[in-house]
C-alpha cells in the first residue's frame, strides 16, 4: 500500500513549544501496519497536490493501491488579483488528470481523499481511472458539517490571494474550517489536523477498498 499526500496524510500532529508542530502518531499509515499490511508513505507535511504527484511519479511506485489525501489547490498557485475559485478548480482538475495518468501508465488502483480540499462538486471526476474514497474527511467525521471548500491552509491563502474582494469569501471558508476543527479537539487536537482516533476511523472506513 502506498500513502500520500500533505500533513493529513502523515498521523496525528501537535504543537510544541515555539509553535512547532511534530507529528506524534502515524496514524492511517499505524493501523495498516498494526494489521500486518505493507505501507510505503510518501506523504510529506506542506506539500503542495503537484509536489506529491512528482513523488510518486519518482519513486518506481507501480502495481500497487495508493490512498491519496488530496490538500488546498491554492498550494500549486501564484499569487493573482483574479477569482481564485476558477484557477483552484483549473489546479485541481490537473492534478486529477495527473493523477489517473499516473494510475494508468504504472497500473496503480488510486483512492482519493478529501483531506484539507473537499473534493465533492468542484471538478467532475466521474471518468477518470481512480476511485473517490472520501470526498470529505471532516463530513466523514462529523456527518453534521455543512462546510463544503477547496481551500483550508490561511498561509497558502495569503499568499495566493492578493484581491481583498475575493480575499474576504476565503478566509471566510478558511476560517469557518478552521473554527470546525477547533471545535471538535476529539478529531482534531491540534486543531488542524486529524488525529488517531480519526486516522483509526478513516482506516477502517477504507478497509472496504484494501486488498
Amino acid at each position: 500500500m502506498i500513502i500520500a499526500g500533505d500533513s493529513w496524510a502523515c498521523g496525528e500532529w501537535q504543537i510544541v513549544p515555539g509553535d512547532v508542530p511534530i507529528c506524534v502518531h502515524k496514524g492511517f499509515e499505524q493501523y495498516a501496519l498494526d494489521e500486518g499490511i505493507k505501507v510505503r508513505n510518501l506523504s510529506r507535511g506542506g506539500d503542495s497536490n503537484q509536489d506529491q504527484v512528482n513523488i510518486v511519479a519518482n519513486s518506481n511506485v507501480y502495481n500497487q493501491q495508493v490512498f491519496w489525501f488530496i490538500t488546498d489547490p491554492l498550494r500549486d498557485l501564484e499569487a493573482t488579483m483574479e477569482n481564485p475559485l476558477p484557477l483552484a478548480q483549473e489546479s485541481l482538475r490537473k492534478t486529477f488528470l495527473a493523477i489517473d495518468r499516473l494510475s494508468v501508465e504504472n497500473n496503480l488502483e488510486i483512492f482519493v481523499i478529501g483531506g484539507l480540499c473537499d473534493i465533492e462538486g468542484f471538478v467532475a471526476t466521474d471518468n477518470f481511472n481512480f476511485e473517490v474514497a472520501i470526498p470529505s474527511v471532516n463530513k466523514l467525521l462529523h456527518e453534521d458539517c455543512n462546510i463544503v471548500s477547496m481551500y483550508g491552509t490561511p498561509m497558502a491563502a495569503e499568499r495566493v490571494v492578493k484581491n481583498k474582494t475575493y480575499a474576504v469569501e476565503v478566509f471566510d471558508q478558511v476560517q469557518r474550517k478552521q473554527n470546525f476543527w477547533q471545535s471538535h479537539p476529539d478529531t482534531f487536537p491540534d486543531g488542524g489536523h486529524p488525529g488517531r482516533s480519526a486516522h483509526h476511523y478513516i482506516f477502517e472506513y477504507l478497509k472496504q477498498y484494501i486488498e
